[in-house]
């Protein structure tokens, strides 16, 4: 069996995920899907990696990866959902290709009825990475809700190798 240098940090991460579950507030709905599907999810060195959203309303989309090195990643901000695109998958208009590190990583989908407040970020080698941690990510969309905001979030768990093809 395999069992990738970084389980540990990512089992913390998952608990936190898990503690602060939340699938939605209100009736706004999203999920997420890649070019591999949703499930079993294993990327390796140099694969393209798609994504395509859905919600079931309008809204914001942010898109935060957290990578087997233990670094979180901000892959997209504040992308609208369109009234046009409610209820279908909607490809975001970026592809990834798999690099190190490598190991168990997971992709977090926020979506709201508002733009999301900024997080606090870095831009280093092509990479817009998050400095706030993964508790404070979780919580920003949470904080100061008025009656009327709506959220729903979604995950995807990947395994990341290096050159296996």
């Amino acid at each position: 069996s395999f069992k990738p240098e970084n389980f540990e940090r990512a089992k913390a991460n998952e608990e936190i995920f898990n503690k602060e579950d939340l699938t939605s507030t209100g009736d706004l709905k999203v999920e997420i899907v890649t070019n591999k599907g949703k499930n079993n999810l294993i990327y390796s060195e140099g694969d393209l990696l798609k994504l395509w959203v859905k919600a079931n309303k309008e809204c914001y989309v942010r898109l935060v990866y957290y990578l087997a090195d233990g670094q979180t990643v901000l892959m997209l901000d504040n992308f609208h959902i369109t009234p046009e695109y409610v209820n279908k998958y909607y490809e975001i208009p970026k592809s990834f290709e798999c690099s190190e590190p490598f190991g168990t990583e997971t992709l977090q989908v926020f979506a709201q009825n508002e733009k999301f407040k900024p997080l606090l970020t870095e831009m280093k080698s092509g990479y817009v990475f998050v400095l706030d941690d993964t508790k404070a990510i979780v919580e920003e969309g949470r904080r100061g809700f008025k009656e009327k905001k709506e959220a729903a979030e979604c995950r995807l768990s990947f395994t990341t190798l290096k050159g296996t093809k």
